[in-house]
């Protein structure tokens, strides 16, 4: 009994576990787990009650028949000792049927959220835009919503990249609001929270500065002469083999390629020398990436997971015949919902119901022309100073 307690209990907290991180597998398995264990335990209940029936009818024809031997008392004390026992494994049992039926009222409680969660996973997959990367058709071409959606994939990297160098600065005691004030001096955040938008800044700006060149200048050697014809269908051949590929093999068997070039150039621009040697405390990824070695840290590994998604917009953008350009917005531009997204919660009702004139701070993530399309840039704005006059 105790030990199908014990494993209806691991069972249970099999079937917490499932929920963070939400897996829908797991979940379902381990409710089998439970369903299981519950009925094992019930059918301990079941024969532990035809147990109770056998000992209770032996007591009902002991107490019709006379004593007629020596050796009845003890027979008595015997039984009278059974029954206790069995008295005190009743009270274990009831015990253990509370905690059961308080493990079922949890099962139930964290079946309805698993239903309720799995309502709101389908209504999310429904408002979500479609992936185009996903099971992709044979004759996929470049369109301005496919670098819409490779944009944002970009973004998110480079979201991604920015949180992990505000956690080593933290990790090194910098002061993150000189910092972010270095980078983006003079400005108020409507929440201090908001200034990882800066490094967010940041981390685009140094990733995709050159990205007007078809190579982003890291080839010095690189011929003016470009075929017009032949360039976009060679990015866009490109674009496709990598988006794919491990990086790590990329850069591996083509150590002299553009891309390669690039990781080694861009991490040089984004981690300097300061910056490393205080996360650190040395210098070792800098002369490992001078010299034309890839290090082996898992730093250097999330790094090179950013600079694929960079390199693959790039890729894509100059798969378009006129190429697509990159803008971003200059500090103290009036917001234009025609073509900037708010990074902030601010809704566009909420900026139009206030009072206030908004102007952009700074762009956080550039955003691209392709042809007469406009794919916007995400801007953090804030309200423009009042005249005096």
């Amino acid at each position: 009994m105790f030990s199908t307690i014990s494993s209806l209990k691991s069972a249970y907290r099999q079937l917490q576990s499932a929920h963070a991180p939400y897996d829908l597998d797991k979940i379902r398995k381990a409710d089998k787990a439970v369903v299981a264990e519950l009925e094992r335990v019930s059918e301990l209940k079941r024969s532990y009650r035809k147990i109770l029936d056998v000992v209770s009818l032996g007591q009902s024809e002991q107490r019709s028949e006379a004593p007629t031997q020596i050796g009845d008392d003890k027979k008595e004390v015997t039984s009278k000792t059974y029954v206790g026992r069995f008295n005190n494994f009743q009270d274990e049992i009831d015990k253990k049927n509370a905690e059961l039926n308080n493990l079922r009222d949890l099962l139930a409680q964290a079946t309805a959220k698993n239903e309720k969660l799995e309502r709101r996973m389908k209504r999310s997959e429904h408002k979500l835009p479609k992936d185009p990367l996903n099971n992709p058709p044979k004759d996929l071409s470049p369109t301005p919503q496919l670098l819409e959606h490779v944009l944002l994939r970009a973004s998110e990297a480079s979201r991604g990249f920015a949180k992990l160098l505000m956690s080593f600065m933290q990790v090194a005691q910098w002061d993150l609001n000189a910092a972010a004030n270095s980078i983006v001096p003079n400005i108020n955040y409507a929440k201090s929270a908001d200034k990882k938008f800066a490094f967010e800044s940041y981390v685009n700006h140094r990733m995709l500065s050159g990205f007007e060149n078809e190579n982003f200048h890291v080839n010095a050697a690189e011929s003016t002469a470009i075929d017009p014809e032949k360039t976009p269908q060679q990015c866009f051949k490109e674009f496709h083999e990598l988006r794919s590929a491990d990086v790590l093999d990329v850069i591996t068997s083509d150590p002299q390629g553009n891309f390669a070039k690039y990781c080694l150039h861009r991490f040089l621009d984004i981690v300097h020398q300061r910056m490393e040697e205080s996360f650190f405390g040395n210098l070792e990824h800098r002369d490992q990436v001078s010299a034309g070695i890839h290090p082996k840290s898992q730093f250097y590994q999330d790094f090179l997971k950013l600079a694929k998604a960079m390199w693959i917009l790039h890729r894509l953008a100059y798969s378009f015949l006129p190429k697509a350009r990159i803008f971003q917005v200059q500090r103290g531009t009036g917001f234009s919902p025609l073509y900037m997204d708010n990074v902030t919660r601010l809704s566009e009702t909420d900026m139009n119901n206030s009072n206030a004139t908004w102007e952009v701070a700074f762009t956080v993530v550039p955003g691209l022309r392709v042809d007469k399309t406009i794919i916007k840039c995400q801007v953090y704005v804030v309200a423009a100073p009042v005249s005096d006059s």
